[in-house]
């Protein structure tokens, strides 16, 4: 029941949205209902990398069959590029359209322009269009303050703590909690012993309930959810620890799990990220909702601790994430080279969801997406030849 959170997080708000005009923008001059009424899925994969996912000609690595297959049939995004490098910075600007920088404090959340506080409901977030036509919204993630960002212009919200074991809210127990994370930095051997076998192992079994819970939530939106429905998934894979296989199952959290830059770990969780992604796909087909919807696949940021950037051999920005879009009924595959901006990902939703869209549109629809904050549409493609 999505009205109940089974994990530790903020309070899930729930609210059924009725169809009712916005403005003649929204609806059209002709005030005509919608023709596209399909489901929205988009899935942010935390610290998703570009460069461990796609070899240099464009084609995705081996290893991960289920997004080798996807991208056969959807349009490919190499020159992606997310609103910032850390979480915080990139999800509220995707969520709402805009490039300007994310601002937190007093209790309040939203974006800086020119030193001036700009709150979100300043912008059109990336629910709301869909909702103004009766669509159901979701957002089920982690780690940020979703209700705060959104507030009642989510139908039903969720946010879990992130690989914090957290027994309670009382004064003592989280006293406890801060001297128990204090010991990561003790120089005596007994602290950091309890730091590594004990701490780390339970903030690590904490960030496998709250993976559990995430992707038990979006089964049931998948799955059991009306099929006019707008939902953002906020996944903790690939980010680590890294305590899950490739086939993602559970492993003993052993201390490798922390390490960062452990390129064999990290390509493990990469390759656990692809099989989730194969079972959401499944599930999607079994309830006869793959082929009309829109599929959305893409990260926050690029995986901060690759090797071949603390060596000097890349450059790239952590920025350049993946991104993959496949339309409704799309069969053939399309691919952008050129940059794009994901925070332009809400005008994209909105295009589709305001027409019967032919997959042969693609390109046009591309082309004339009017972009966030006054930028023009600039995005060459060209068809996929492979």
């Amino acid at each position: 029941d999505f009205r109940h959170s089974r994990v530790g997080g903020n309070p899930v708000s729930s609210r059924t949205h009725t169809a009712s005009p916005l403005d003649s923008r929204l609806r059209g001059n002709d005030g005509a209902q919608l023709r596209q009424t399909g489901p929205v899925y988009v899935f942010v994969f935390d610290m998703w990398s570009y460069a461990r996912t796609f070899n240099d000609d464009g084609t995705v690595r081996d290893g991960f069959p289920n997004l080798a297959a996807l991208s056969k049939q959807s349009v490919v995004f190499h020159g992606a590029n997310s609103p910032g490098s850390m979480t915080i910075e990139s999800i509220p600007p995707l969520l709402f359209g805009t490039a300007l920088k994310t601002t937190y404090g007093h209790g309040r959340v939203g974006f800086e322009r020119d030193g001036e506080f700009v709150p979100p409901t300043a912008f059109e977030s990336l629910f709301d269009h869909a909702s103004a036509y009766g669509y159901q919204t979701y957002l089920v993630g982690f780690w940020l303050p979703y209700k705060l960002w959104l507030g009642d212009r989510i139908g039903t919200c969720r946010s879990y703590r992130w690989c914090q074991w957290y027994p309670g809210d009382g004064v003592l127990t989280k006293a406890g909690m801060h001297i128990a994370r204090a010991m990561r930095y003790w120089t005596d051997p007994w602290g950091k012993t309890f730091h590594v076998r004990y701490h780390m192992a339970l903030d690590a079994i904490w960030g496998i309930k709250v993976h559990q819970a995430i992707i038990r939530d979006v089964f049931q939106c998948i799955r059991s959810q009306p099929r006019k429905s707008v939902a953002l998934f906020h996944i903790p894979l690939p980010h680590y620890p890294y305590v899950l296989d490739d086939k993602g199952r559970y492993r003993k959290p052993l201390e490798v799990g922390w390490n960062y830059e452990n390129l064999q770990e990290y390509q493990q969780a990469l390759g656990c990220m692809d099989q989730a992604i194969g079972q959401f796909i499944s599930a999607m087909k079994e309830a006869g909702r793959f082929d009309d919807a829109l599929l959305i696949l893409t990260s926050d940021h690029e995986w901060h601790y690759d090797p071949k950037r603390k060596s000097g051999q890349t450059d790239t920005p952590l920025t350049h994430v993946p991104l993959l879009v496949k339309l409704p009924r799309q069969r053939r595959p399309v691919v952008i080279r050129s940059r794009f901006e994901t925070r332009n990902i809400r005008t994209l939703i909105n295009r589709v969801i305001d027409g019967d869209i032919n997959p042969d549109d693609i390109e046009s629809i591309l082309k004339n997406t009017s972009l966030a904050d006054g930028d023009t549409a600039s995005v060459a493609t060209d068809l996929a030849t492979r």
